[in-house]
């Protein structure tokens, strides 16, 4: 398949698609929150979570178990599961870093932090599909989660219509 309609359709050369027979059906997919389900960023205050609004990005149907993975810390992990609920955003599980993980690193240290949690998330989870907004960590968790499909968030919304699977 020629490179512009992979990307048209949500694909890396070297990822496996969603047309593959092993993703007809149950599908274990992971969500970013900010910049993914969420329109913005929010920057790692419990305040910021209110009155963000949700994005376009669709969850797949009940049929697939979805988990929620993101390096928003743990003391925002009771906004975070709040913010999910008031959206109508269902999941099997909410992983989220550490509290005070990113003090004193540089920016480059804390994407790199980051990339590596995701990844390490992506792995144990064994998720099937990744739907991440950061360009760095898309290539970080491409190289380290081969068996993993990882989309931006516009990647998922044109995989999901061009797959046929419903999205809520």
């Amino acid at each position: 398949m020629e490179k512009s309609k992979m990307a048209e359709e949500g694909k890396t050369e070297s990822s496996p698609s969603l047309g593959d027979e092993k993703f007809e059906k149950n599908l274990k997919v992971g969500l970013d929150v900010d910049g993914v389900l969420c329109e913005r960023e929010v920057t790692r205050t419990p305040e910021e979570c209110v009155g963000v609004e949700r994005s376009r990005v669709p969850v797949p149907s009940h049929e697939h178990e979805i988990y929620i993975v993101s390096s928003r810390t743990k003391d925002m992990g009771e906004e975070t599961r709040v913010w999910l609920a008031e959206n109508g955003v269902e999941y099997e599980k909410l992983i989220l870093l550490e509290e005070d993980s990113f003090e004193g690193l540089s920016e480059g240290e804390i994407e790199e932090k980051q990339a590596s949690f995701k990844a390490s998330a992506v792995s144990e989870l064994d998720l099937d599909v990744y739907v991440e907004d950061q360009p760095n960590v898309r290539d970080h968790l491409r190289e380290h989660c081969p068996d993993c499909i990882v989309l931006s968030p516009s990647e998922a919304q044109k995989a999901w219509r061009f797959s046929g699977y419903e999205a809520d």
